[in-house]
């Protein structure tokens, strides 16, 4: 896990920003940045962090459905969590907009 708790915030808020992402496509995003900068990535961490990050208000956790409502907000806890959709939080906004001033800004790029 990324040494500095703030950055981590960030970056996983950073992560959540733009779209609703599926819990593994947030593994996969930090698991490629701890890689890249020669770190070990811990799902577990991950993991806490989404449930605090959940409870903190910072984080929504969702479900996806095929017909309407196509989103619907759920209460994910430890034994679910890689089963959800995740968005950032206008109190998360704010939080995340904190810690770029104070760390600077990680921009995450789509894949193709």
């Amino acid at each position: 896990m990324i040494q500095d708790y703030d950055e981590f915030e960030r970056t996983l808020l950073e992560v959540v920003f733009n779209d609703i992402e599926p819990f593994e496509s947030i593994t996969d995003k930090l698991s490629q940045q701890h890689t890249a900068i020669g770190e070990t990535f811990d799902v577990k961490g991950l993991q806490r962090m989404l449930l605090r990050f959940i409870a903190d208000d910072l984080v929504g956790a969702y479900l996806i459905h095929a017909e309407s409502p196509y989103v619907t907000a759920v209460e994910a806890k430890s034994g679910t969590v890689h089963r959800y959709w995740y968005r950032i939080t206008t109190s998360g906004k704010r939080r995340l907009q904190i810690l770029r001033e104070e760390l600077g800004r990680v921009h995450f790029e789509r894949s193709a």
